[in-house]
């Protein structure tokens, strides 16, 4: 009785193990997902913001008052609280 009780109790501390052992397998692979995809994000959001520096700085050397005028239309839309940009880009 004592063996069998033994052995219940050291295979269920294996299983226990074993499904441990793959969740936090599971755990590595989606944080480093997660990483690799911040990452990315990250990189596209800086190709955009960078895109946009050089437009604004173009537009500014043919056409100044225009770019001043979207810039303090941005400044207004930034404080109207219904105004979305996201809504506005329909993303």
């Amino acid at each position: 009785m004592l063996y069998l009780r033994r052995k219940f109790v050291l295979t269920f501390i294996d299983m226990h193990y074993e499904i441990d052992a793959a969740a936090m397998r599971r755990i590595r692979r989606l944080e480093d997902e997660a990483r690799q995809m911040d990452s990315q994000h990250m990189e596209e959001y800086s190709k955009e913001a960078w895109t946009a520096k050089q437009l604004l700085e173009a537009l500014m050397e043919l056409d100044p008052r225009k770019a001043e005028a979207i810039l303090v239309e941005r400044q207004v839309n930034e404080l109207d609280p219904d105004f979305s940009f996201r809504r506005a880009m329909h993303l």
